[in-house]
């Protein structure tokens, strides 16, 4: 499958243009759901989904932020340290998959409670070989357990999906899933821990819920924060915890504990 080569990609109009005929081109050719490779990984990719079809035709996505938390891993692992992963929505597991390709971790979990997306990201797991060596828990993370009144974002872009804490459009649908705490959920000590946290609106309640994990041992974060919230809500809520802010890519924050 065709996608615009990044040469083109920073010309806008250029990149544009060969994008909506390639979209075009690729619906009427093929069916909804291809698995092609992509960051060097092969993915089921769902041409109706945002994500999947930036993936499709552009080759990519968020590869400034993978390459960033790639190489902050690698400039702060120390020898003999366990390197654990805690993927917190995980949408179809692109970061679990293409940051296997490049770092090698004792642990994985990826946190995911939409039916939809957990389909994807299991097939995403097979195919690259990685069903028995990644950790999958059916649930949504936040502050407190329980049982929480979930949106999941309309077809198009499925990572939209979150926990409700307002109103909904028409197109989306609301489930209930089961809520449970980093805390509350495994045990870390003395390790390194990656945690990438993307829950459209829900990171300071998952940061809440996790304080004694991040009390025990090294962190270094990838947060994707709500737009309209001030990142200094974000420091002010994890500079308490030794954290402190390195980097930032558009929406996504990073953060060290050291």
């Amino acid at each position: 499958m065709l996608y615009v080569p990044p040469a083109i990609q920073k010309y806008r109009l250029p990149s544009r243009l060969i994008y909506s005929f390639l979209r075009r081109l690729n619906r009427y050719f093929s069916t909804r759901c291809l698995v092609q490779r992509r960051m060097g990984a092969l993915l089921l990719l769902d041409q109706i989904n945002a994500v999947d079809r930036h993936l499709l035709l552009r080759g990519a996505w968020e590869a400034p932020q993978v390459d960033f938390l790639t190489d902050l891993v690698r400039s702060q692992q120390q020898a003999d340290e366990p390197l654990i992963l805690l993927d917190i929505g995980s949408h179809a597991a692109l970061y679990p998959v293409v940051l296997s390709q490049r770092l090698t971790f004792d642990e994985i979990v990826a946190y995911e409670p939409v039916p939809s997306n957990l389909a994807q990201l299991r097939a995403n797991l097979w195919l690259n070989g990685m069903l028995s060596s990644v950790k999958v828990v059916e649930k949504a993370v936040s502050n407190c357990e329980g049982k929480l009144q979930f949106i999941i974002g309309y077809e198009k872009n499925r990572g939209l999906s979150r926990i409700m804490d307002g109103t909904k459009t028409d197109q989306e649908e609301v489930i209930e899933v089961v809520a449970t705490t980093i805390d509350g959920s495994s045990f870390y000590e003395n390790s390194l821990i990656v945690c990438k946290i993307d829950v459209e609106g829900g990171e300071l309640n998952v940061i809440e819920g996790m304080k004694e994990t991040v009390a025990r041992n090294r962190f270094i974060f990838q947060i994707e924060n709500l737009s309209t919230r001030p990142i200094s809500q974000l420091k002010g809520l994890l500079e308490p915890l030794g954290c402190r802010w390195v980097h930032s890519i558009r929406e996504d924050h990073y953060f060290i504990k050291v």
